[in-house]
């Protein structure tokens, strides 16, 4: 799993720079962008499938990255570091629903059980409130402790995918050039 850091900002912005871009006719930069970005999506669209949400994440990721990157690159505003951080918790955030990270994080090897419902209290209490409430789903015998630690796991990637989509929701408009 990637852990992403925000860009480094460059000291200088895109209208300061010098580029033979500049004296190019508009639709010749515009024609040579739209193949540069034929290029970077290719190797995207190949890998995708119509299977489930894991390809739907991943063409997220990429286009935050190429956002990100570009936004960062021109450094035309000020709200550009703002932006970075971000987009950068969005991409960490794409990760770890990606991998299961949350769902999964219970069974680590140094794992212990104390600590980490001790940490994730509330969501322990949230835990025992939908397990009540739910329990004619459980048909399969699974000891008590085990089915509240994965039920705290899938609370808390419910909770990070409604953050990813709030940032979006909130934050998205904003991200321009």
């Amino acid at each position: 799993m990637e852990n992403y850091k925000p860009l480094p900002l460059p000291k200088d912005t895109a209208w300061e720079r010098k580029s033979l871009s500049k004296y190019l006719p508009i639709w010749l930069n515009h024609f040579i962008e739209s193949l540069r970005n034929t290029l970077k999506w290719l190797p995207v669209i190949w890998k995708d499938k119509h299977w489930d949400h894991w390809y739907i994440y991943e063409t997220l990721k990429k286009k935050l990255e190429f956002q990100r990157k570009c936004l960062v690159e021109s450094n035309r505003n000020l709200g550009v570091p703002n932006d970075n951080f971000y987009i950068t918790i969005c991409l960490n955030l794409i990760e770890r629903l990606q991998a299961d990270y949350y769902e999964l994080e219970y069974m680590d090897d140094d794992f212990d059980s104390v600590l980490y419902l001790e940490r994730n209290k509330l969501l322990y209490k949230k835990t025992k409130v939908y397990l009540q409430t739910n329990q004619h789903r459980y048909c399969v015998p699974i000891t008590d402790k085990d089915l509240e630690l994965r039920t705290v796991g899938q609370l808390k990637h419910r909770k990070a995918k409604k953050l990813l989509f709030k940032i979006l929701e909130e934050k998205i408009e904003g991200w321009w050039d």
